[in-house]
């Protein structure tokens, strides 16, 4: 509806579980949008408009990111992507825009 679709719902619902806890699990997350990567768009990407949206997390002390992206794992065998370090993530299927989304007057 009005260019959201699956992704945005299921990231959406995984946000609003997770990030009450994230202190207690030790973690620091961010709800990203931006451009998948597709042979279909010969990887060219762009800014505006968004077509996909996913989670990021640290995990405290270490610092270390991951992406966890809910729609595109569904289905598939391996739990890859629910786990993946963003420089895996960055370099060959997303391009996160620079924009923090705001939640309850909050940037996440």
């Amino acid at each position: 509806i009005g260019g959201q679709g699956h992704c945005h719902t299921v990231s959406s619902i995984m946000a609003a579980f997770v990030y009450p806890w994230q202190d207690i699990l030790g973690l620091d997350m961010r709800y990203r949008g931006g451009f998948c990567f597709s042979p279909s768009n010969d990887r060219k990407v762009q800014e505006s408009p968004e077509n996909h949206q996913w989670l990021e997390f640290s995990l405290r002390p270490s610092m270390v990111a991951y992406t966890c992206d809910l729609y595109r794992q569904d289905g598939q065998p391996s739990k890859d992507l629910l786990t993946t370090p963003v420089k895996d993530t960055y370099q060959h299927s997303l391009y996160p825009h620079c924009k923090l989304m705001t939640f309850s007057g909050k940037k996440a």
